[in-house]
């Protein structure tokens, strides 16, 4: 698998994949409404009602699609490469059931109850299931919003059969859509409106990293620790706040990446050094400098006041306060120079994106 998240041209998804790569680094599960807020600003051409009160329906079955049908029971999603490293985190998938969906050909292991195994081969799979789930579950919330607080919630705790244009009506949906929505919980469409109806979806991921995010490889029977050798941090911090009054909106991102090695096969140099091996690499300062970087995302929504219009525009500002990256010694040539780390930090400085959506 790739070590490094792939970069995007767009601004707003940029980010979007910096945070829940971020996120993902951490060795624990990572509940995905962390990824909710990057994720509504990204503006995902699959996901254009994100932002809206009102459900999405073909957003969500389009995730739904692509997810296995065991998806309103399950509350835990653990990605990996292999069985042996699912069962080295505790999870035996050899003896779970195996779950498919019709949009993907993804392997999936069910274990029957809350937690879905995945199988992913490259990390064009986190790409592709990250937002899904995402998005899965932020329509599943608006669905459970209006369900609540109509006679639909009363039916589906007395565990009574559902009418689904009764359903559909308090979800203020078309026919359509309400075709839509029955064919994304097909198989068992009374079963997914019950649990939508009796409860919001807060699911967890936990990626079993492999050479993408792990610290360290395993080679025979020694352990070697990678971290650094490849200029990647320890870990990164992203902080977030948002802010909606009317149609207009501020997001505020803070991302930190703290001080870290340029290499860990790099000795730095002090008087009376003794190399370990003929040929070894000594520096004066073998540090790499933190970074703290600001994103700033203004938006105007003119549909939130007048019900006709039709229009968004916003203003991403990347890297707000123009923060250099921090500059370290390269050894490529004769002599040193200065170079940039290679991955992780901002190198591109301050840039603004302007974004137009209008909706047909």
């Amino acid at each position: 698998m790739d070590r490094h998240p792939p970069r995007s041209t767009s601004d707003t998804i940029e980010l979007y994949v910096r945070t829940y790569y971020s996120l993902l680094r951490s060795s624990g599960e990572v509940r995905v409404r962390a990824f909710e807020e990057a994720h509504i600003y990204s503006e995902s051409s699959l996901h254009e009602g994100a932002r809206d009160d009102h459900p999405d329906v073909a957003a969500f079955a389009y995730s739904a699609a692509r997810l296995p049908a065991c998806m309103p029971i399950v509350r835990r999603l653990v990605a990996g490469q292999s069985i042996e490293q699912f069962s080295n985190a505790g999870f035996d998938v050899s003896h779970w059931i195996e779950v498919t969906a019709p949009g993907r050909r993804r392997p999936n292991r069910w274990n029957g109850g809350d937690t879905l195994a995945v199988f992913i081969t490259s990390a064009s799979d986190i790409d592709d299931l990250v937002p899904m789930v995402t998005a899965y579950q932020l329509e599943w919330n608006k669905m459970n919003e209006l369900l609540g607080r109509s006679t639909i919630l009363d039916a589906a705790k007395h565990d009574q059969p559902i009418d689904i244009a009764l359903a559909g009506q308090a979800l203020e949906l078309s026919d359509g859509d309400i075709r839509t929505l029955a064919r994304a919980l097909a198989p068992d469409v009374q079963g997914g409106l019950k649990a939508i109806a009796m409860g919001r979806l807060d699911l967890s991921f936990r990626l079993l990293a492999g050479r993408l995010l792990d610290d360290s490889v395993t080679s025979s029977t020694n352990k070697t620790d990678n971290a650094n050798l490849y200029n990647e941090p320890d870990f990164e911090a992203i902080a977030s706040v948002s802010y909606q009054t009317g149609p207009v909106g501020v997001m505020l991102l803070q991302r930190y990446i703290p001080e870290t090695v340029r290499s860990v096969t790099w000795l730095e140099w002090y008087p009376g050094i003794t190399l370990p091996a003929p040929g070894a690499i000594t520096v004066s300062d073998n540090t790499v400098e933190s970074q703290l970087t600001t994103d700033l995302t203004l938006s105007y929504d003119r549909s939130m006041v007048d019900a006709d219009a039709r229009w968004r525009v916003s203003l991403a500002i990347t890297n707000l306060f123009d923060v250099d990256p921090p500059v370290i010694a390269d050894f490529g040539q004769r002599f040193s120079s200065q170079g940039l780390p290679a991955t992780g930090y901002d190198v591109y400085g301050r840039r603004f994106l302007l974004g137009f959506n209008y909706r047909f």
